[in-house]
Formats: C-alpha cells, sequence, structure tokens
C-alpha cells in the first residue's frame, strides 16, 4: 500500500497547484497586501485618520455661486445683467486677498437702436459688445457730453469694471456712480485688497449715467452732439428733459441695456502679514 496519496481527479491536480503557487509568492506581497487590506477595514469602520477636504456650495447673493474648500472661498460665479446699475456680488476680499476675474458674454447698449435697425433691415448704430467693451469709430459723430458721464471715462463702453466696498460707506447706486472711481477688469483682470479691512466686490458694465447738472442735459437733449455743435434744443426734448429731472430718472441709459456677462472668480490664498 503506498504511504502517500496520489492525486487520482481532475479536482485533486488543481488544488495541489493552486498551494503550489501560493508557495511561490514573496514574503514581502504577502505582508503588504495584508497591510493594505487592514487599513481599508480601518477606513472602513471609521478608525482610520484621514485628512479630507470640506467642500461647500453656497449661493451669498442671488446670482452668485461660490464654492468653499474648508470655509475658505475658492472659486465664484456672478451672472452680470447689463442693466443692472452697480450689482453687489455678496463676495467679500479680504486685506491683502487677491482675486482673479475673467468675463465672458454679450451686451447691448441702445436696444432702441436694436429694434429700430431691425424694423428697417439695417445695421444697427450701436453693437454687441463683450467684457472689454467697444471703443467708438473714429468717424462716428461722438456725444462728449456722454462720453464724461460715463462711469469710467477713459474706459470703452460696456466694459466690465470692479469696485471694493468698505463697509460703512456709501454703496454704489445711481446716486453715487463712482465715476471714474472704478476698477477697469475687461475680460480678464487681477484685483486686490489693498484697504486693512474686507471689502465687498461689486460689478458693473461701463456706460454713462445722468445727474442732475447742465452737463446731462446738453447730453441727453442733443446725443447726437459734438464739442463744438449747436446747443439749441427742441421744446420735446427739454420737456423730456424735466420729466427726468423730476423723477430723478438719472439710470435711463441702463435701462436701455440688454445682455448678461458671465463673471467668473478665482481666489488666491492670503498673503501672511
Amino acid at each position: 500500500m503506498a504511504s502517500s496519496k496520489e492525486p487520482n481527479n481532475e479536482e485533486d491536480h488543481k488544488q495541489a497547484d493552486q498551494e503550489s503557487e501560493l508557495t511561490k509568492l514573496p514574503w514581502k506581497w504577502l505582508i503588504g497586501l495584508a497591510t493594505i487590506a487592514l487599513a481599508l477595514l480601518a477606513y472602513r469602520g471609521g478608525e482610520l485618520s484621514a485628512a479630507k477636504d470640506e467642500v461647500k456650495i453656497e449661493f451669498p447673493v442671488p446670482g452668485t455661486t461660490l464654492v468653499t474648500v474648508n470655509n475658505i472661498p475658492n472659486k465664484a460665479s456672478y451672472l452680470l445683467a447689463a442693466s443692472d446699475l452697480w450689482a453687489p456680488t455678496g463676495l467679500k476680499l479680504n486685506p491683502r486677498q487677491s482675486v482673479q476675474i475673467t468675463a465672458s458674454g454679450r451686451a447691448n447698449l441702445g436696444i432702441h437702436r436694436l429694434v429700430e435697425a431691425a424694423q428697417k433691415d439695417t445695421y444697427p448704430t450701436i453693437g454687441w459688445t463683450g467684457p472689454t467693451g467697444n471703443l467708438s469709430s473714429p468717424s462716428e459723430v461722438k456725444n462728449t457730453y456722454r462720453q464724461d458721464l460715463k462711469i469710467e471715462p477713459q474706459a470703452a463702453d460696456g466694459t466690465l469694471l470692479a469696485y471694493l466696498h468698505q463697509g460703512g460707506e456709501p454703496e454704489p447706486s445711481r446716486e453715487n456712480p463712482l465715476r471714474d472711481k472704478a476698477i477697469v477688469v475687461g475680460a480678464s483682470g487681477k484685483i486686490t485688497n489693498d484697504k486693512p479691512v474686507p471689502v465687498t466686490i461689486w460689478l458693473v458694465i461701463n456706460d454713462a449715467v445722468l445727474e442732475n447738472s447742465e452737463q446731462s442735459r446738453l447730453a441727453f437733449v442733443n446725443p447726437e452732439n459734438t464739442a463744438n455743435s449747436d446747443t439749441r434744443k427742441s421744446a420735446e426734448d427739454e420737456k423730456r428733459w424735466k420729466y427726468i429731472q423730476q423723477r430723478q430718472y438719472w439710470n435711463l441709459w441702463f435701462d436701455d441695456n440688454v445682455g448678461f456677462y458671465q463673471v467668473q472668480f478665482d481666489f488666491e490664498a492670503e498673503q501672511s502679514k
């Protein structure tokens, strides 16, 4: 009688082959696999300490989407209407903090001109623009009075502008358009809070804002004037201007705007003191 049992079927052969293969595995591989398995079990049981970023999506104000990582602003998006005469984004910048801004979209700063051109099948005198704005052609008749009434007189019509508002100061509005105090952003730009206190980001597209002044009257009643043009006005024009004065309708030209800019924010890490 044989002293050892010989495999006598296909199943016994397979088992023997598997046992032989296991004995060939290096011990260091077995130890590594066991370590990984234990780590997975510990993690699933909540016993493994693993650092994980906490990502949140917030909506500070209507139109703004903010992504925070560990409660620190990371990225944000705001939909700016061309008709908004200064819009608060609800996004804050701490002292010495910077944010990179990029924008896209289309706006038209004279919808009535667009409608008139569509009715006559002609090119509109005021076309569509993007965040970089439209510079007036040298061949066009310029309204120099209206030019000086723009929020940023040196920037093109429709350019994306920003303002860093400090708490306690008057907010931007039609009565406080912050003329010549805005930051030119355009399609891409970086802004930094140089103030010692936190500030809030406001946005607007560059256009003219009326006020109770002779300059505004001249800009409104004769929109095709130049610096040397005749300033005589019709009775109907003057009647309309008095209506604007009575109603304090200083955002008249903003109400004539259509379109949107999609504005993206990429927050940089705060600088150490």
